[in-house]
């Protein structure tokens, strides 16, 4: 019985890889109906088949689901109508492998491959948290006391990349950049001008979601969002473009930190908190500093003070650097170093990107630094790249993580009964 479970798995991962269309799927052999017509519980999240929780066939793979995981038929090989299958093998088709997909348009085919095989690894790692460690978590309640739980959206969603700064340090100005074009809310001045957080993410076309509507949506990785209150969806706001970059990596711009008597005006929500959840789950946090403005405030001491435990995350970038020469730049690099140090607790030393980050031409009075300016985009370009595979290992590790938090609830609640007792 477990060899042929393993085998179905591993059919279904074949089939994974083996280029699923729309319009069919690919079905490794004929499935019968009786290879695990005696499962007793569902494939995809362990629930127990009853007579109220019935299985049902995925004719794709051949493993038993529940309604629940199964909730499709479409057409599948050897078919003459549409058929059920488990939402794995349903997304496999969705996700168009034969090319046609609008956020592979552009990418050279090593990056579509690897693009597909993280989005299979992702699946493969929901199927496992579903299975095995969601229901331990609704056991102890665990999203009461520590973290919600995560849906669909947590593991299809692409890298995630947050932006912190100071006010008029150029993160909006830097997302246009990597964009390369203007998108919806973008707002630039040297006053602070980014009132809300804003993702910018793929969409078929270009639209704006309201914080609300995507905090419920579980296609999108911010349900989490919601204990935070009205007060914060209303500043939140998910920008969707049909942008090649955005095909392998989500942005968020955050509103510009205050320093100065600014410091003393309520924004109405948590902003440290806001920061610590984004930062829990982005793959890099970027930290943008102004060559004129090195001068750490005190609400930007607590943002970074936030950041903790998550270091090996944090990339600075020394922005507007040709504004300076090169002697004076030395300078400012060093002053940006002695100021981080002071308040990020790291035995590794942070990795600065300098440039100048927009679209304009290079100031004559850092021209000097010209081919360094280039070498620095060039190597920060391929950080965000290669973050896919470091999202796909992230999410691996968190799965354990929450073992021993959970082991605790386990222990605290056992004490709770014995008092009761």
């Amino acid at each position: 019985m477990s060899e042929e479970r393993d085998m179905n798995r591993d059919l279904r991962r074949k089939s994974d890889s083996s280029g699923v269309g729309t319009e069919r799927l690919v079905n490794p052999r004929p499935v019968s109906g009786q290879v695990t017509a005696d499962a007793d519980h569902c494939a995809g999240c362990s629930t127990a088949f009853t007579l109220t929780v019935r299985k049902h066939l995925c004719r794709a793979c051949g493993d038993y689901f529940c309604a629940w995981c199964s909730p499709v038929k479409r057409a599948v090989k050897g078919y003459s109508e549409p058929v059920r299958v488990c939402d794995v093998c349903n997304a496999a088709a969705d996700r168009q492998v034969d090319g046609s997909d609008p956020s592979l348009i552009g990418l050279d085919p090593s990056q579509v491959a690897n693009h597909l095989r993280h989005l299979n690894d992702m699946e493969a790692l929901n199927r496992i948290y579903k299975a095995k460690i969601r229901p331990v978590e609704q056991a102890f309640k665990f999203s009461e006391f520590y973290d919600s739980e995560l849906n669909n959206g947590d593991f299809r969603s692409r890298p995630l990349c947050l932006l912190i700064g100071a006010y008029s340090s150029g993160k909006s100005t830097f997302v246009r950049y990597l964009l390369e074009r203007d998108f919806p809310g973008l707002r630039i001045g040297p006053e602070p001008t980014t009132d809300k957080f804003l993702a910018v993410m793929y969409g078929s076309r270009e639209r704006v979601i309201l914080g609300n509507a995507a905090a419920v949506d579980t296609m999108k990785p911010f349900s989490g969002l919601s204990k935070f209150g009205n007060s914060f969806l209303n500043r939140f706001e998910v920008t969707e473009l049909p942008c090649p970059i955005l095909s392998s990596i989500t942005l968020v711009d955050t509103p510009g930190i205050l320093s100065g008597e600014k410091q003393r005006v309520e924004r109405g929500y948590d902003f440290e908190k806001i920061v610590r959840w984004f930062s829990e789950r982005a793959d890099r946090v970027l930290l943008l500093f102004d060559a004129h403005k090195l001068d750490i405030s005190d609400e930007f001491k607590r943002t970074i003070e936030t950041l903790k435990g998550h270091e090996d995350k944090i990339r600075v970038i020394l922005n507007k650097a040709d504004s300076v020469d090169p002697q004076q730049l030395m300078r400012v690099y060093g002053a940006l170093m002695w100021s981080l140090g002071r308040v990020i607790r790291s035995p590794e030393v942070l990795r600065v990107y300098i440039g100048s980050f927009w679209e304009k031409p290079i100031n004559p009075i850092g021209a000097q630094n010209a081919e360094l300016f280039h070498i620095e985009k060039q190597d920060l370009l391929a950080d965000l790249r290669g973050l896919t595979r470091q999202s796909a290992i992230r999410r691996v590790r968190c799965q354990p993580r929450t073992a021993p938090t959970e082991r605790l609830l386990k222990f605290s609640s056992a004490c709770v009964n014995f008092g009761a007792g």
